[in-house]
């Protein structure tokens, strides 16, 4: 694995940090996990675990964009930040609370659930690579010489849908979500141009794809057309 160190972002905002949790803090959060074996394996070896932990970390940052903006802008990952939303803070009571409530995630921490995360990424990158595509990826078949071997992708297409189903319900459910739902409605009115191009292509998807992810997808554009188009 070579000369890895891991360094666990604190909250403090460091410059050199690569993981958003340490071997110790994920090794305690599997003693009350059911299916820990791969992280107990890894752990009895020498730089598993670190790697392990270092790449879920990239992944993470890679993957998702949270709420607000760094604390720093020298700090190496996404978190600590300023002006992330905290859905779970109590909501304040009386107009004095209100005044002085912070609903954002504190700037000097890195929440458990972001920390949690990487000790879960970790566990499944150490069973598999998980950004290697699937086998057969865009095929129904291949033949090798007089062997013809099939491709079920319908897990993949699965996944695809029920993320473009989770997303849509983000959309519609979350203060959040319909913020920039309505954001991307407005972009869509001013400029009727680019809209008129995201009809046409999202029509051509839906008539000619059979994949349900991409016509779901289309289909979602298009609503968001024709709201744009009713309020102009």
């Amino acid at each position: 694995m070579g000369n890895l160190t891991l360094i666990r972002e604190d909250g403090t905002g460091k410059g050199d940090a690569n993981a958003y949790a340490d071997v110790a803090e994920c090794s305690a959060y599997f003693d009350g996990h059911l299916y820990a074996a791969a992280w107990i394996t890894a752990a009895a070896l020498t730089d598993a675990p670190e790697a392990a932990l270092v790449w879920a970390t990239r992944l993470i940052d890679a993957e998702y964009q949270f709420g607000g903006s760094r604390a720093s802008e020298t700090q190496a990952l996404q978190w600590p930040r300023v002006g992330c939303f905290d859905p779970d803070k109590a909501p304040a009571t009386g107009f004095s609370a209100l005044l002085l409530a912070n609903p954002f995630v504190s700037t000097s921490v890195v929440p458990k659930a972001v920390r949690d995360a990487t000790c879960e990424m970790a566990r499944k990158l150490l069973l598999v690579d998980r950004t290697a595509s699937p086998a057969g990826e865009g095929l129904k078949y291949q033949n090798v010489g007089t062997t013809q071997t099939g491709y079920d992708n319908r897990k993949v297409n699965a996944a695809l849908v029920q993320g473009v189903e989770t997303a849509r319900a983000i959309l519609e459910t979350t203060p959040q979500g319909q913020t920039a739902d309505a954001q991307f409605v407005k972009w869509l009115k001013d400029h009727q141009k680019e809209a008129g191009v995201f009809t046409t292509v999202a029509a051509l998807v839906d008539n000619l794809t059979d994949n349900e992810a991409a016509k779901l997808t289309a289909q979602e554009i298009a609503e968001r057309v024709r709201l744009a188009g009713q309020g102009a």
